[in-house]
């Protein structure tokens, strides 16, 4: 069974994941909680033990803060920094085919989601931004 959900009015893009990826939508408390946890850490943790709040941020992008958003996307940032030094590290030394692929399937996972936020952001400033292309309405 799928689990689908709306992402945003702006864009209508949809998630399509499996449930077992994401086993819970985490509500905007749990966001910011998660969000601060991991600041006190300076580090984030594993890629997959946080893919439930980078996709509860992206459903509930919108609502999330400004501040939120920006650390959410550091945050991705360095764990795909970290995936990739660690995919390059390991690739001459023991690196199987099947951990290539889960490595590979990890950084793109992350990569979505960081483009995602990054079109939402886009979006954001342009739905703000007076759009000065357009000649100005007649009353």
């Amino acid at each position: 069974k799928k689990n689908k959900r709306q992402m945003s009015s702006i864009d209508s893009i949809t998630f399509d994941l499996p449930n077992d990826y994401v086993e819970n939508i985490l509500d905007l408390d749990d966001i910011n909680t998660r969000l601060e946890n991991i600041a006190q850490d300076q580090e984030p943790k594993e890629s997959f033990d946080t893919f439930s709040l980078f996709y509860s941020i992206a459903i509930h992008f919108d609502k999330v803060s400004i501040t939120g958003r920006s650390q959410a996307v550091e945050i991705l940032l360095q764990l795909i920094s970290r995936e990739m030094t660690e995919v390059q590290r390991r690739i001459h030394i023991d690196l199987s085919s099947d951990d290539g692929r889960f490595h590979l399937n990890i950084i793109k996972m992350l990569s979505f989601l960081l483009a995602e936020y990054i079109i939402r952001f886009d979006n954001d400033q342009t739905n703000k931004s007076p759009d000065f292309d357009m000649p100005p309405s007649e009353v």
